[in-house]
């Protein structure tokens, strides 16, 4: 009798648990068609998260994970493509003003970021972490509204952790993308670049810096340039590392 009762109470439960499982899907698959474009995106992203993270670990100490650095790289011009239909309601055009409106969404910036770094002839880890800092970031809004739809707990304490910093990520990205520059530089001093490859990048950090809807560059410039001047003005500052600093503010003055 009691091996019966047992058998028909997992029955009960294993009937109990399927309905819950389908209903989870169910509302998956609702939330994923109420738009398809974000949903894509939300993959992609997270996609990109785990081909950035995998690259920086494992590439070149594995040979399998080395094709992770331009799929990762693809996978951000792909979302940025996304988001740039987004933002301009899919139109189109070819005149002056409709290419000034491209530059200024913050998706062509990272579309250009993309072809810049998929040109280059050697690999660059460093170019990895804006992109998969932005990716982490952007997941989050609607990691909530998967977990929600699947009733996952557990995950949310995750995104809680990365919606909580996200200013100090933002400025991580920021930082990050200003360094690359001169690295860039270095490389083509180096022979171990493209000779437009600096231009292109220098164009990336000038659309960054007047960036309407994130102005993190814009402020980490600022703070760059509080700390430099800390410097400048010290005694105890050699006077050719004064020197270093007035000919890079200056070329950044001259520039911006």
């Amino acid at each position: 009798m009691a091996e019966g009762e047992s058998r028909n109470e997992n029955a009960q439960n294993e009937q109990a648990e399927q309905p819950s499982g389908i209903s989870s899907i169910n509302r998956l698959g609702a939330l994923f068609a109420v738009s398809k474009l974000d949903a894509m995106s939300w993959f992609i992203r997270v996609y990109l998260v785990y081909l950035s993270v995998s690259f920086m670990l494992l590439g070149g100490a594995i040979p399998t994970f080395d094709a992770n650095y331009k799929k990762a790289l693809t996978a951000n011009a792909f979302v940025a493509c996304i988001r740039l239909h987004q933002r301009l309601n899919g139109n189109f055009g070819l005149s002056r003003e409709h290419f000034q409106r491209v530059f200024q969404e913050d998706a062509a910036h990272y579309l250009l970021y993309s072809v810049c770094f998929l040109m280059q002839p050697i690999k660059i880890a460093m170019c990895l972490v804006p992109i998969a800092l932005m990716a982490l970031i952007h997941c989050v809004k609607y990691g909530y509204k998967v977990c929600d739809a699947v009733n996952v707990t557990w995950a949310r304490s995750l995104l809680n952790a990365v919606a909580t910093r996200q200013q100090m990520l933002f400025r991580l990205i920021a930082l990050t993308e200003i360094f690359m520059l001169p690295v860039i530089v270095v490389m083509l001093i180096l022979g171990r670049s493209t000779i437009v490859a600096p231009f292109i990048y220098f164009r990336y950090v000038k659309l960054r810096y007047y960036s309407q809807r994130n102005t993190y560059s814009k402020q980490v410039f600022y703070e760059l340039r509080v700390v430099s001047d800390q410097y400048k003005y010290n005694a105890s500052t050699p006077g050719l590392v004064k020197k270093a600093i007035n000919f890079v503010q200056g070329i950044c003055f001259k520039f911006a």
